[in-house]
């Protein structure tokens, strides 16, 4: 309740004083502090969470990823798909689409487009973060060939993919 309201905190507070945490109380904090932005602050609590023997889940790690992209931290990143591969969960959905965006954010954009190629169930997320991956980092023609491969393959765009095939072409032009 805290964390909706925006008030991390607060949440932290009653967080630190709970005699006992489940998965879903760290998931909950860690996740929670991922979408008030404070990245830094849930790379602490995943490593509290990781210091008393708990295993993350998808949520937790899809949050972790998260920050990874946002703080530039492909290090971390790059443990936390070793400890995907190492444990078998499949990189697909969530985790894979987190995994595109810490690549290509962190500027790792064949290691991401691996993770892509790997990847069995492919959506308009996978998609896009693959695309707006390659334009950010740019790889103008990979980027194009993603979105012919996304309209061959029947996928639809939505407005974020869109943005950034428009994006391509106003780069190419400039």
């Amino acid at each position: 309740m805290y964390m909706k309201c925006g008030d991390a905190d607060s949440a932290r507070k009653l967080f630190d004083k709970m005699p006992v945490k489940n998965a879903i109380s760290w998931n909950s904090m860690i996740f929670g502090l991922v979408q008030q932005g404070q990245f830094n602050e849930a790379l602490h609590v995943f490593h509290d969470m990781q210091r008393i023997g708990l295993r993350p889940g998808n949520v937790t790690l899809v949050a972790v990823l998260n920050s990874c992209s946002n703080l530039g931290k492909l290090e971390l990143g790059k443990w936390v798909y070793a400890y995907i591969d190492k444990n078998q969960i499949k990189a697909d959905g969530f985790i894979g689409n987190a995994l595109v965006d810490m690549y290509t954010k962190c500027g790792s954009t064949e290691q991401a487009f691996g993770v892509f190629q790997r990847m069995e169930c492919k959506d308009v997320f996978s998609y896009t973060a693959m695309i707006v991956g390659f334009t950010m980092n740019g790889e103008a023609e990979r980027a194009l060939d993603i979105f012919a491969e996304m309209m061959m393959v029947g996928i639809k765009p939505d407005e974020v993919t869109l943005l950034a095939f428009f994006l391509h072409v106003v780069m190419q032009k400039w």
